[in-house]
């Protein structure tokens, strides 16, 4: 047995090359398999897409000529949504405008809605001009009331068309029909971030420096939103995540800015400090996803008031602690309604009749895309999860894998869906409604090429298990960030029991399993307690190569899953 490497032993094994294995030949394997990883592709999709959003330069010259009076900013309530609010609110307010963020009520439903606009006469009785972000593109009836009673409503969003466009002022949406913007997959928070730099670049060109800065909530709206990861949203996470690395070294000088955002930068600061760096976790795109983006939607998930989320970036840094404790309550709720609702037991009492195409949950909280997501990443196949309303109709979430526009589908299909196409809201108006569409959605499904709609077991390249692991991760990290439509490579290895140096269990409950070979390399698994009988056998590992770095010493390890073959 090896003990762990240090960083001396690691650092001559990359240039000596481990037990004398050609490394070349296991990076064909992997180029192979990933071939989105070649140089010419990267250069390519690490970079802007051509041209600007329609429409933008207007929007931009309308907030100059609304300057002499307020301008409520009116968010979504997700991550997504969050991130574009704190940034219009931080942004504009730096540009000289007199902001007033309107903090929405998830409780009231999707989108700029009839009351909340009377609310916000009601808060703002001075201000002029409305400006939505992340929401908006489908707001018809809402923006007509608005501008009856004086607004003039610029709508920033980046959510399909649906038919005919709201009346407002002016509309920048890459997903709205006249926009030949080529590269549509870009959030509401990148919609939000063009906006203030487009201004500054027209009106204020000197506060650049400091519009630029906020790409770092763009990002995180970036991730949060599952955009594809290249062009326009890879070069946003890419910039973000450099700044972010700067602002926790160095925090920010705060007396060149005002307040609102020194509050943004300071509340984003601390909450990445919170989850991510003081926590010694790696500051990528991948934390994001997994620390960031959960807590800051845990407020819309749990029924708190929004207030509790968007006001860590308005000097109440405090909260992040109440927030953190919302998500710890979500992942419990999330993980028991699972269960439940894919239990043999609910399908054979008649507790879920649709499953597995569809789910019905009984809970206050709005979980059901998380639900339904599960359920989806197990089963691969198209998935409604839908709550049951007083009235008769049945709301809830639905997701699909990416061969499927099932937004669409759903709509064709008498319900009404919004959102994305493999992620939206959706309605149906009775039980009746929910069973037509489900026979029609069977009927499609049955129609479309086998090819596309079966699920395939990727096919991961299977290395030696004495290849040099650090210049793996050099190679893999190189392709960094890594998300949506540009997912991180996984490696495949498979060992004898003789390989095997030790076997244990870690965690409180012994829910997870090490593996330690006789070379040093470690194989990680979650919640994994046993692989049961291993004599004579082999074990497979698919999942993330990388190093552990711990108290000088440097392991090599594959974090992922566990099984023993046949």
């Amino acid at each position: 047995y090896q003990p762990p490497l240090n960083l001396y032993t690691a650092k001559i094994r990359v240039r000596k090359g481990f037990r004398n294995m050609t490394f070349a030949d296991e990076l064909k394997k992997i180029q192979a398999a990933y071939p989105y990883l070649t140089a010419d592709n990267l250069d390519e999709i690490n970079r802007d897409a051509d041209g600007e959003l329609e429409n933008i330069r207007t929007l931009c010259t309308e907030l100059h000529n609304a300057k002499t009076y307020p301008v409520v900013v009116y968010p979504d309530f997700d991550c997504d949504g969050i991130m574009a609010g704190t940034i219009l609110n931080a942004g504009l307010n730096q540009l000289g405008f007199d902001v007033k963020l309107y903090v929405p009520d998830a409780s009231a439903g999707y989108g700029l809605q009839h009351e909340q606009i009377d609310v916000i006469k009601d808060y703002f009785p001075t201000a002029k001009t409305i400006i939505t972000c992340d929401t908006g593109i489908t707001a018809f009836e809402p923006v007509d009331y608005a501008q009856s009673i004086g607004y003039t409503v610029l709508i920033t969003d980046h959510h399909q068309q649906s038919g005919e466009l709201p009346r407002a002022k002016v509309i920048v949406d890459p997903c709205q029909k006249s926009d030949p913007f080529p590269f549509k997959s870009i959030c509401g928070a990148y919609v939000a971030f063009k906006v203030v730099q487009t201004y500054a670049e027209m009106y204020m060109p000197e506060q650049l420096d400091a519009i630029n800065q906020l790409v770092m909530f763009a990002a995180i709206g970036t991730v949060g939103d599952s955009m594809d990861l290249k062009y326009n949203s890879r070069v946003c996470v890419m910039d973000g995540l450099k700044r972010m690395h700067e602002l926790v070294k160095v925090r920010f000088r705060d007396g060149f800015f005002v307040q609102e955002y020194n509050d943004a930068l300071f509340g984003l600061y601390t909450l990445v400090k919170s989850l991510i760096t003081d926590k010694k976790k790696s500051l990528t795109a991948e934390s994001f996803g997994f620390y960031v983006v959960p807590v800051l939607n845990s407020c819309k998930r749990m029924g708190a008031d929004m207030h509790v989320a968007f006001d860590v970036f308005r000097n109440e840094i405090h909260n992040i602690d109440e927030l953190i404790a919302l998500n710890d309550e979500r992942k419990s709720v999330t993980d028991n309604i699972f269960k439940s609702v894919t239990s043999p037991l609910a399908k054979a009492s008649g507790e879920q009749p649709y499953a597995p195409m569809a789910y019905f949950i009984d809970t206050p909280y709005a979980i059901a895309g998380l639900i339904a997501n599960k359920i989806m990443g197990a089963n691969h196949t198209p998935t409604l999860v839908l709550s049951r309303n007083m009235d008769g109709t049945l709301h809830g979430s639905a997701r699909s894998p990416e061969w499927l526009n099932y937004r669409t589908l759903l709509r064709d299909c008498g319900a009404s869906a919004d959102g994305h196409a493999q992620a939206c809201g959706v309605t149906f108006e009775s039980e009746e409604a929910l069973k037509r569409a489900l026979e029609s959605i069977t009927y499609y499904l049955k129609e479309v090429t086998p090819t596309n709609k079966e699920y395939v077991e990727p096919n991961y390249p299977t290395l030696d298990k004495d290849v040099d692991v650090s210049l793996i991760c050099d190679f893999i990290n190189n392709g960094e960030p890594y998300g949506k439509g540009f997912e991180k490579p996984k490696i495949r290895m498979v060992v004898n029991e003789s390989d095997i140096y030790e076997m244990r269990c870690l965690g409180k409950n012994h829910e997870h399993l090490k593996i330690t070979l006789n070379n040093g390399l470690v194989f990680m698994a979650w919640n994994t307690k046993s692989l049961g009988n291993i004599v004579g056998k082999q074990i497979e590992v698919v999942g993330d190569p990388g190093l552990n770095e711990w108290m000088g010493n440097v392991t090599p390890q594959i974090i992922g899953s566990l099984k023993v073959l046949d």
